[in-house]
């Protein structure tokens, strides 16, 4: 039986499958990322397929985090309640996941022509509508394999879906298809995946009998973690969708009334011949792909950003059911230990991350992007420092949630998308014309950020009575900072001596921890155990 393993084993081992997994994922998404803008050929197309894919992110994560996690709740809480879990979810999702296909197979003219100001975005739209209508049956299945512990498929199905979203839309871009081969091949790999997870978990609970009282249960849970989702999300993709919209009243302006514009249009479309008057349609068309281009610098920079945060995504996934089970039989002492274990794990990983990137982040643009990016690179630091804070305060909603009070999760995405959403606002208007407008968006997630996640640390005190571990994280903040001044005073040139650079600032990093006993012989031997075939 599971209760009578050794957890901190279960745990750990399933945290390394979905590591790998996750790993394999930044991988992937990574050589995803890298060979778009090269691809494409230009940053406005880029631009385009960013604003475009934010938004579906948005829908989707709302999808799959809701579901996934309502799921995983009541199926790690009885096992044997499996497949009622499963039919009552099912049946949410023909609902949920139908209306969100048509809203936005039906509504992209409106989006695209009113919202974002570009009409040229509505056919993307309409492709990449039937990615979350897949996602939300998808996510269904993965709950299930995550409430019943069973790590190793839910890795499987990630790592096959990453596999093939890569291949196919590098492929269909390849082809000549651009961004709308993009989004057809990400809807197709969707839909391929999800016929795979249905295979997966086709005997699971087949004999459990429905459950009337579970679906009223599954719908209380679903709806506040649906909408908290909804906020947490805009508070990670509102930021390049703001800059896409809010830009093109400046942008049009500059082209239609200012001297310098109307120059630039005439230097740009003065060899064809055309006549001034149809100035206003050109003035568009260059406000257009002048947001667009911001878009897709802002999105490059945000790839790189957000790879601390993909380092630890999935301790999420691992502590969910664990914390859930912990506190649903209220054992106070073992979920004081899983919440401090898992903010000094994550704190500790993310930090790592940050201490090589940082020092580096101006000579990785140009490596990954090429020289075009570099314009976007003021924002980078920043986005970096609000990654951390972002990831910490999804570590915070995510144990609420598991503990069982999705209400306060909703109240901290509300207030931090609201806080987000009206800094963004601000700053983006007043901004520079030009890539200014990166740098205070970039601001303006950093101040939010480190609001969520001070609030979420006060809610976990108040409703766990658990803080995190303080000198673990004061060690873990000076061995950072140490790295990123040491990385300050070594600039290199190369490639591979940036690479170099990287792994030295890593072991530094670690030699530091290991030095002020943060890393101790304890680490090591849990290590040693997770790795052991079986439970001693």
């Amino acid at each position: 039986m599971t209760t009578k393993q050794d957890t901190t084993v279960v745990v750990g081992r399933g945290f390394i499958w979905i590591t790998l997994a996750k790993l394999y994922f930044m991988v992937t998404g990574a050589v995803l990322m890298l060979a778009l803008p090269r691809l494409f050929g230009s940053a406005d197309l880029f631009g385009e397929f960013a604003t475009v894919n934010s938004l579906i992110r948005i829908v989707n994560m709302v999808m799959i985090t809701a579901t996934l996690q309502a799921v995983a709740k009541l199926t790690s809480e009885r096992e044997e309640t499996a497949g009622a879990v499963r039919r009552a979810a099912v049946r949410a999702q023909l609902l949920i996941g139908g209306v969100i296909f048509v809203a936005l197979f039906v509504g992209a003219d409106l989006i695209a022509g009113r919202w974002l100001h570009d009409a040229r975005l509505a056919p993307y739209l309409r492709v990449a509508a039937f990615i979350p209508l897949f996602y939300s049956f998808y996510a269904v299945m993965v709950g299930l394999l995550n409430g019943l512990k069973r790590f190793l498929h839910q890795a499987s199905l990630d790592m096959t879906f990453s596999t093939l979203k890569t291949a196919s839309i590098i492929g269909l871009v390849v082809l000549g298809y651009k961004v709308w081969g993009a989004f057809a091949a990400f809807a197709a790999s969707a839909g391929v995946v999800l016929a795979i997870s249905l295979v997966f978990t086709r005997s699971i609970g087949t004999e459990s009998p429905s459950d009337k009282e579970l679906q009223k249960r599954l719908w209380a849970f679903m709806l506040p973690i649906m909408a908290y989702t909804l906020f947490y999300n805009l508070l990670l993709n509102q930021d390049l969708l703001l800059i896409k919209s809010l830009k093109y009243a400046p942008m049009l302006d500059y082209f239609s009334r200012k001297a310098e514009g109307r120059v630039l249009l005439e230097l740009h479309f003065g060899y064809l011949g055309l006549d001034p008057h149809h100035f206003p349609a050109l003035a568009d068309h260059a406000a257009t792909a002048a947001t667009s281009v911001l878009s897709g610098l802002f999105g490059a920079m945000k790839t790189i950003s957000n790879l601390p945060y993909q380092a630890v995504i999935s301790v999420t996934f691992v502590v969910f059911p664990v914390i859930s089970q912990a506190t649903f039989q209220q054992e106070t002492s073992q979920t004081e230990r899983y919440v401090q274990n898992t903010f000094r794990f994550s704190y500790l990983v993310i930090m790592f991350m940050l201490a090589v990137l940082l020092p580096v982040c101006n000579e990785l643009i140009v490596i990954l992007y090429g020289e075009a990016y570099r314009a976007g690179s003021s924002a980078l630091q920043l986005l970096l420092v609000s990654t951390v804070l972002f990831s910490l305060f999804v570590i915070c909603t995510t144990i609420i949630t598991s503990a069982g009070f999705p209400r306060t999760t909703l109240a901290l995405g509300v207030v931090t998308a609201v806080v987000n959403f009206v800094l963004c606002w601000i700053l983006i208007n007043n901004s520079g014309l030009w890539t200014g407008s990166l740098l205070y968006a970039a601001w303006a997630d950093t101040i939010t950020m480190a609001l969520g996640a001070i609030l979420g640390v006060v809610a976990i005190f108040k409703l766990l009575r658990c803080l995190p571990p303080l000198f673990s994280f004061l060690r873990i903040t000076a061995a950072t900072a140490i790295c990123f001044i040491c990385g300050n005073f070594l600039h290199v040139g190369s490639k591979w001596l940036i690479i170099a650079k990287c792994g030295a600032l890593a072991v530094v990093y670690l030699l530091i921890l290991v030095a002020t006993r943060e890393l101790t012989n304890a680490d090591a031997d849990i290590i040693r155990r997770v790795l052991r075939r079986r439970a001693s």
